[in-house]
């Protein structure tokens, strides 16, 4: 049986082989959050980069049997810090990320959850 590692380069110590970011960076957090359900992983990067915005976070749907990356996703509201991809669950065809510490209409670390 092979092992599929997800990770970032610097982080992935032993495995059979390993799948990862085509951009990692520093301080992403990739790993923050993982869940598998029929043949796919979703991992979380809290702190990531994304949408044009410093450490808004992210999340990554990949083949769990070849580990290709095959969604990524961020927040409809990315904030700095705010947080998305802490958690991630999946059901079915559906994903579900959150993003504890967006503000909502002023309200500080008032979070959000995306269904994406």
């Amino acid at each position: 049986m092979s092992i599929i590692a997800i990770c970032e380069p610097k982080n992935c110590i032993t495995c059979d082989s390993s799948v990862c970011l085509n951009q990692p960076r520093d301080y992403g957090e990739f790993g923050s959050a993982i869940t598998a359900v029929g043949g796919y992983v979703v991992v979380g990067a809290s702190e990531d980069n994304s949408s044009g915005v410093s450490a808004a976070g992210a999340a990554y749907e990949f083949k769990a049997s070849s580990g290709s990356l095959i969604n990524s996703f961020q927040s409809l509201n990315a904030q700095e810090r705010g947080g998305f991809g802490t958690s991630v669950s999946m059901n079915g065809g559906l994903i579900v990320v959150g993003a504890p510490d967006e503000t909502v209409d002023g309200t500080i670390n008032a979070g959000r959850a995306y269904i994406v």
